[in-house]
């Protein structure tokens, strides 16, 4: 037997099926490349009379389309106090007072993420209010656009100049940036900062705000000019409580309600 002769063909085999099992991996997507992208699906209520849908960053008019795909649903109520959100659709049953920990309306809500399939039909309403709008899902192709648009930026507030490396938020949400603190004092006077300093300059994310209100007769306000304010904590409340708030671009100030002084901020 020949022994060399017999080891140089093992070896010959070996290096072809090195190849072959080299060109089949280099075939196949990476299990990052395979992983489903989840994108975020926003309804704002638009005061006390409608709903405003926006996938992707892409407005949606009532009646429109979104891409099938995975998506957390975010839900912004800026100042309606009785919210009764509901969606219904193929795998999506929400019913919810906005109100997660008791102490107040989170921003946003956050569910999900769902998985929207192509052929289906979705609604988003409010019990309370009545207001409802309804979208379809497509197999493919950007959402609709439509005069339901627009910005999340007067739903929430808050922000960092140095951002952060936050945590990711439950069910694949956005990461938050940090943790804002607003602060009214007995005398009733608000303050806001971050990592112990005042904030003036603030980067677009999402964030924790933790309120500690220790004012009887104060309140505190957060909003974005051109857009709803949001009360973060009522005139007559006091106690520690903490929401997400989401920032948006642009100038915002806090203000001890009512009739503060409004402490500015900018976003970008």
């Amino acid at each position: 037997m020949n022994v060399i002769g017999g080891f140089k063909s093992s070896r010959l085999r070996l290096g072809a099926l090195a190849l072959l099992v080299l060109a089949v991996a280099t075939a196949l997507p990476s299990a990052s490349l395979g992983r489903a992208q989840v994108t975020d699906l926003l309804v704002t209520y638009v005061g006390s009379t409608s709903l405003r849908l926006n996938a992707g960053g892409a407005a949606v008019s009532s009646g429109g389309t979104i891409p099938a795909g995975s998506y957390n649903v975010l839900v912004e109520d800026p100042d309606y106090t009785n919210p009764r959100f509901v969606m219904t659709g193929p795998g999506v049953n929400i019913n919810s007072n906005l109100d997660s920990s008791g102490m107040g309306i989170d921003h946003p809500a956050m569910f999900g993420p769902f998985s929207f399939d192509a052929g289906s039909t979705y609604t988003a309403r409010d019990a309370n209010m009545g207001a409802s709008v309804t979208f379809s899902v497509t197999a493919s192709g950007g959402s609709s656009g439509g005069s339901s648009g627009g910005s999340s930026g007067g739903s929430s507030g808050g922000g960092s100049t140095s951002g952060g490396s936050g945590s990711s938020g439950s069910g694949g949400a956005t990461k938050t940036l940090g943790t804002l603190a607003g602060t009214i004092s007995v005398a009733g006077k608000a303050a806001l900062t971050f990592g112990g300093k005042p904030v003036t300059r603030l980067k677009a994310g999402v964030y924790t705000l933790a309120v500690a209100d220790h004012s009887t007769k104060a309140g505190l306000l957060v909003q974005k000019l051109g857009f709803h304010a949001m009360n973060e904590s009522g005139a007559a409340a006091t106690g520690s409580h903490s929401v997400r708030l989401t920032l948006t671009p642009g100038k915002w100030f806090i203000q001890a309600t009512p009739g503060g002084v409004k402490i500015y901020f900018s976003v970008s």
